[in-house]
């Protein structure tokens, strides 16, 4: 039988998934052209390459699937990441999985009004996460708390914040400040992308745990006609940042700073 620990956030997480899906189509058909819906509507799977991935010090190959989907009453964003952590440079054999679910709920669309009354300030939600994984350092968290989004900023970007409760299994209950950020902007014709995001994070272990990932991507469209099979693909590069994150495989300290930087490419659906 399931235990009331893991019952209750999870019945939360589904009323919350359910609630942000309905009526996504209406959604974004009203969301005007397709340049907006993009950042705020779609499907992608990412392939990253690590020349040299710290601690392991091996070429590493990650396999990334990720959606965001828009729905009448918020959004939720799912991510399933696959990496090959077994010491062989590039290989093609899984070592690692990471999944990630986070619906938000928006109080500003559910009440008709809106919450929060300064400008600067957009959408206010109410927030569930879970996150897993099959390595020692990726145990299963639940969060819950609020986000808010940015208003008003240049190009249909999104910056939204997070302050969580974080609930970490074989730990006590913490705190979690996270961000994710998807800010378009053009040089001349080309047609770039600044996003990614960051948290900071303590746990029983240790304090001060950061994890920052940020990407710079350019979309092909930006040199390809629209009938070539390329035009909706975008490549460009991360940083991987990390604090107090990553475990030594051989000595199994907790690292200090790492710096993973990786280049990729991610093919929309």
């Amino acid at each position: 039988m399931m235990r009331k620990s893991v019952a209750l956030p999870a019945v939360a997480l589904l009323v919350f998934a359910c609630m942000a899906e309905v009526c996504a189509e209406e959604v974004a058909k009203s969301q005007g052209p397709p340049a907006r819906r993009y950042f705020y509507q779609y499907t992608m799977l990412q392939t990253h390459a690590f020349p040299s991935y710290e601690p392991y010090d091996t070429g590493i190959v990650r396999l990334m699937f990720e959606r965001i989907g828009t729905g009448r009453f918020g959004d939720d964003y799912f991510f399933l990441g696959v990496t090959s952590y077994n010491g062989e440079n590039y290989s093609s054999k899984a070592g690692a999985l990471y999944f990630k679910y986070a619906p938000c709920l928006s109080v500003d669309k559910v009440v008709g009004a809106k919450v929060v009354p300064f400008g600067f300030i957009g959408d206010l939600f109410l927030t569930g996460q879970m996150n897993s994984g099959d390595l020692p350092y990726l145990r299963t968290v639940w969060l819950y708390g609020i986000a808010w989004d940015i208003a008003n900023l240049p190009n249909h970007g999104r910056w939204r914040f997070y302050a969580l409760v974080r609930r970490e299994d074989k730990n006590a209950t913490t705190h979690q400040y996270t961000i994710m950020w998807a800010q378009p902007f053009n040089t001349g014709k080309i047609r770039w992308i600044f996003n990614g995001w960051g948290a900071h994070w303590d746990n029983d272990m240790i304090d001060d745990v950061v994890k920052f990932e940020p990407q710079l991507r350019v979309a092909l469209s930006s040199f390809l006609a629209e009938s070539n099979f390329l035009y909706g693909v975008h490549i460009g590069g991360e940083l991987e940042v990390s604090h107090h994150y990553q475990v030594d495989p051989k000595t199994y300290e907790v690292c200090g700073w790492t710096v993973n930087p990786s280049i990729f490419c991610a093919i929309p659906f």
